[in-house]
């Protein structure tokens, strides 16, 4: 049995139609099955389709984030401060944003309180990524820039990555529960 669109090609039980070539039959996919495929097909298109950007400022760690992230599926662009992070996020469709803390020209709490202003950034799952782990209340920022996550360097590049995959697993179940 084959599938066509909504329709499946099987052969019909005529050995004689079968042998000449002919003898198919055109049925209707059952509705269940018509449906899953179609669900199935939606969320590999929105697995695949997660655009992320990372705002880093270390050359050797920004590489190191962005194939730790591609290796898991992900459409990663990497930029080196908080001002070219801003423009990349106005100038295309991003699903994360995972920035340092301390980057030139505009830092990443810099950067997060701008895009926490504007209406298209408010619900941005961002990580803040930071070495300086003890100096901050993880809590406050977390509350005040309503934070994804909080990672303190020397991270495992993987651990981040298996954040990720997870913050926004559970962000798309959200929309879905929104939508329902």
């Amino acid at each position: 049995m084959r599938q066509f669109g909504n329709t499946c090609r099987r052969r019909t039980h005529n050995p004689v139609l079968n042998f000449l070539g002919g003898g198919f039959v055109d049925d209707p996919l059952p509705p269940l099955v018509g449906r899953a495929r179609t669900i199935i097909q939606e969320i590999f298109s929105q697995m695949t389709a997660k655009q992320i950007l990372v705002a880093e400022d270390d050359p050797v760690f920004r590489r190191v984030i962005a194939f730790s992230l591609k290796q898991m599926g992900y459409a990663v662009d990497s930029v080196s401060d908080g001002e070219q992070a801003q423009a990349q996020l106005i100038a295309g469709e991003y699903d994360m944003l995972v920035t340092d803390h301390q980057m030139p020209l505009c830092s990443g709490l810099e950067l997060i309180g701008r895009l926490r202003g504007t209406e298209r950034f408010a619900n941005l799952p961002i990580v803040l990524c930071t070495a300086r782990g003890l100096e901050l209340d993880k809590e406050q920022l977390r509350n005040q820039y309503q934070l994804a996550e909080i990672m303190h360097k020397p991270f495992s590049p993987r651990l981040l990555a298996e954040r990720i995959r997870n913050l926004l697993a559970c962000s798309q179940s959200n929309e879905w529960a929104a939508m329902a």
